[in-house]
Parts: structure tokens; C-alpha cells; sequence
């Protein structure tokens, strides 16, 4: 029947546009979904947005931010899973303060434990610092979680059977339907020169990539539809043992996402400049800088095909806790243990008669380092006395600790007067291990040149000149 105008065609093409858009619409893939990974890494014991070491509020750190980024995350999207990457239990007073308590003890819940078991973490790897305190200690600590540890490159001494769960498939549901979700976790094998004392005899440490190519085809061979790692190294390309996240990606096929840690670097960011969407070979990397000061979140596209997933595209990206609100739930949590370290810092021990500050020290001799150095020869030659080496000379070395590296609250600053524990924190900011070494001139002027590396050179006269 032809139209008004005329035209008997005009209705039949109408008709047949009509039926185009009806084609295109029935042929979308129906099963498109999005699954969105958060991740947390290098939180060193931050709970409360607080530095125990000026005893005073911080910004932008620590777990009870995060949360408030989680619980959002969650009310907007349906399908999310939430990683912790290591360096998780070590690395502010609030840790100190329990080592020294000796909490927890077996059967005892970590109170950091208990606040990831709170927020509801799906899966965890251990970092380097998990180890500081010795092997038994990160095994009581782990052991109250209640989501999986993984870490598949850490084995029984003189075997290649892994000493943790090197791996997990998660079964969850998206849209309701099925997915297997592969988390596999990785850490730097340094940690058998680093912790040397605590894990010699106990553990073996190999390559992340000869663990990587092992374990990933398992996972894929168990039924994996992604497979994410948990990767507490840093993403240097080239680098091949401790800063291998670049590597992981480029070399070992089967894996989509990788989170990284242990550098304290932000992908995407500066921690990758030359990959602005932090993707390496096709797989999306992410890592959240340190201290709770960003959530890393990569918004992972799915379809189904042939009866199982298949990732067709991932987005990752950076939320600050800079202007975030504290969660109210994780204060509550941690209260206790919080209130307890503030008064414990706030103690008492000594004074000085000048300022003690760590602001120069990339530049030239100060009071911080040089206050290191002399309570480690006091101690040292007490050690030596009776000896052998008693009559060896001494050198003490002290790295700087506290210089700038993450922004202006990274130094120590301890005002003419009275000094508490917490400025002592301060002063020295690990749970390092002093160790006398017998070394020849040679071995000595190898250190010092390398050693030197870490300064930058400044001009007197010219100007601003940036210290690192």
C-alpha cells in the first residue's frame, strides 16, 4: 500500500530499517558482564588515617579510607572482589607495638587480620615484610584470615613443593552465572638475602617466573576463566628477579591481570610512564602506591563464549583517599589497639638540646643518620669485645630513611625538648636487624661507590634543584 506521499517503497524501507535494529539488537552477546577487581597493597600497618610519629592526623593513609572506597564500589556494582598484595603487617609503630606484645599467638586473630576479614577480602599474598618478624609469626598471623593466602613461589627446603597455597580458583557467580576466578601470588626471592636469619633452613625462595609458567597453565588446565596474580614486585622492564611485574607480563601467557606492589609506585601513573593504561602485552596492570593512599581498580569486561568467559577488555585505575572520609566501621574495629599505640608512642624516654631533622639527609651528613650509626658501633663494639675482631676498626652504615620519598610528611622532625618512643620510630622506621660484617677495602670501596648512586649531585648557586 503506498505511503501519503506517494512513494509505495517509502513503508517497505521504514520496515526493513525497523528490522535491521532488530537484528542488531537480538545478535549482542546477552551474557556481556563486568566483574571489578579492587586491590590494596603495601598498606605497612596503616589502619587509622594517623602517623603515629607526629602523633597527628594523615590524609590520605591507611585501611579505614579504603573501606569507604570499597563499600561504594560495591553499592554501584554487583560483581566485585576485593585483593590485599603484601607488605601488609609490618612497617608502622602500631606493628612494632604488637611484635612487642607478642600478638597474636597461635589461636589469637591479628588485629589487622580481623579488619581485612571485616571488609570482606576474597584473597591475600604475602610481601617481604611478612617476613620481618620470622616465619612463625607470618604463619599465626595468616592463619587467622579468613580468605585464602597464596604465594607460589616459596618452597620446602631443597624440594620444589610449594610451603603455601601457591594458588586458589574462586567459584563466584556473575549475573548469575558461573565464573572460575584463578589468584595465584608471587613475592621477591630476595627475601632469603633480606631475612636470611629468620628463613635460612625453614623456606627456599625461587623466580616468579619460573613459578608464574609453572602454576598458570594448572590453573588454566583447572578451569580458570581469568586469572589474576597477586604480584608483590615492582614493574621495571627488564628486570627479571625483584621488580618483575613487566617480565611477568610479557612472558608468561595465560594471565590478565596483575597486581603489583613493593616498589610503592602507581599504575597507572608514574610508576609506568611509558604505558599510560598500565596494560603490558595485552595484560592490564595495576598497582596502588603504599599506605592506603589509593585503591587500585580495574573494571574487567566479560562475554560468554562456548560455554565459558572470555575477557574482551580491562580498564584500571587510581581512586585517592585524599578527600575520603574515614569508614566509622574500621575505627570502631581497630579503637583499641589504636588507642593503645598513641599512648604507648607518647611515652617518655630522653630529650635533646637541638632540632633533630632528616630533611638534608640525601644531601649531606645529619644529626638522624649520624645518631644511627653511633647507637650501632656503641652496641657493635660491645658484641666484639673478647673477640677475635675485637681489634678490627668499626664503620657503621645507615640508609636514609625518612628523605621525602613519599611527600612532605616523609621526614622526621623532632623539635628541641622532649623525645617520646615515637620520635625514636621515626628516627629509625624498620624492623631491621643489626649484623656485623667482616669485609676487605675492596669489598668496602664497591659499597661506597654504589652507595653513592642514590645522591644527586647540587650545584651550589644554581637554584632549586630537586634533592632525588
Amino acid at each position: 500500500m503506498p505511503d501519503r506521499s506517494g512513494h509505495p517503497g517509502r513503508r517497505w524501507s521504514v520496515g526493513g530499517a525497523w528490522m535491521l535494529v532488530a537484528v542488531l539488537v537480538l545478535a549482542a552477546p546477552a551474557s556481556a558482564a563486568e566483574l571489578v577487581i579492587m586491590a590494596t597493597t603495601d598498606i605497612h600497618a596503616n589502619i587509622y588515617p594517623w602517623d603515629y610519629y607526629a602523633n597527628a592526623p594523615s590524609d590520605n593513609v591507611g585501611l579505614a579510607k579504603i573501606y569507604t572506597l570499597v563499600k561504594e564500589i560495591r553499592a554501584s556494582h554487583p560483581n566485585t572482589l576485593l585483593f590485599d598484595n603484601g607488605d601488609l603487617i609490618q612497617g608502622t609503630p602500631l606493628a612494632s607495638y604488637l611484635v612487642a606484645k607478642g600478638i597474636p599467638q597461635p589461636g589469637e586473630l591479628h588485629p589487622i587480620i580481623d579488619v581485612l576479614n571485616r571488609m570482606g577480602y576474597d584473597a591475600a599474598t604475602l610481601g617481604n615484610h611478612e617476613f620481618n618478624f620470622g616465619l612463625d609469626y607470618a604463619l599465626t598471623t595468616i592463619a587467622g584470615a579468613r580468605f585464602p593466602y597464596v604465594l607460589a613461589n616459596v618452597y620446602h627446603p631443597g624440594t620444589q613443593d610449594p610451603y603455601f597455597t601457591p594458588y586458589v580458583i574462586l567459584d563466584r557467580s556473575i549475573d548469575g552465572e558461573p565464573i572460575r576466578i584463578g589468584v595465584i601470588g608471587f613475592v621477591p626471592p630476595q627475601i632469603m638475602v633480606w631475612d636470611r636469619t629468620h628463613l635460612t633452613g625453614l623456606v627456599e625462595a625461587g623466580s616468579i617466573l619460573e613459578a608464574a609458567q609453572r602454576f598458570v597453565p594448572e590453573m588454566k588446565a583447572q578451569g580458570a576463566d581469568i586469572i589474576i596474580a597477586l604480584a608483590h614486585t615492582g614493574a621495571d622492564p627488564g628486570n627479571r628477579s625483584e621488580n618483575v611485574a613487566y617480565t611477568l607480563a610479557e612472558e608468561v601467557p595465560g594471565i590478565d591481570v596483575i597486581i603489583a606492589g613493593h616498589s610503592h609506585l602507581e599504575i597507572p601513573g608514574p610508576g609506568l610512564p611509558q604505558v599510560p593504561d598500565g596494560k603490558v602485552n595485552g595484560v592490564q596492570l595495576v598497582q596502588p602506591g603504599f599506605w592506603g593512599q589509593y585503591l587500585g581498580v580495574v573494571t574487567v569486561s566479560l562475554e560468554k563464549e562456548g560455554g565459558s568467559w572470555k575477557v574482551v577488555d580491562t580498564k584500571a585505575e587510581l581512586r585517592s583517599t585524599a578527600s575520603v572520609e574515614a569508614a566509622p566501621e574500621v575505627l570502631a574495629w581497630a579503637e583499641a589497639v589504636h588507642e593503645a599505640v598513641v599512648s604507648y608512642v607518647n611515652q617518655p624516654i630522653g630529650e635533646t638540646l637541638a632540632l633533630i631533622s632528616s630533611r638534608p639527609s640525601l644531601l649531606t651528613d645529619t644529626a638522624v643518620i649520624q645518631l644511627i650509626n653511633d647507637v650501632q658501633l656503641y652496641y657493635a663494639r660491645q658484641w666484639l669485645q673478647g673477640t677475635e675482631y675485637a681489634d678490627l676498626p668499626l664503620l657503621s652504615a645507615a640508609a636514609p630513611y625518612k628523605s621525602g620519598r613519599g611527600g612532605e610528611l616523609d621526614f622526621t622532625e623532632i623539635p628541641a625538648g622532649g623525645i617520646t618512643i615515637g620520635d625514636v620510630a621515626s628516627i629509625y622506621i624498620y624492623d631491621n636487624t643489626v649484623k656485623i660484617l667482616k669485609i676487605t677495602g675492596a669489598e668496602l670501596k664497591a659499597w661506597l661507590e654504589h652507595a653513592a648512586q642514590k645522591f644527586q649531585e647540587v650545584t651550589p648557586g644554581r637554584g632549586e634543584e630537586p634533592m632525588y
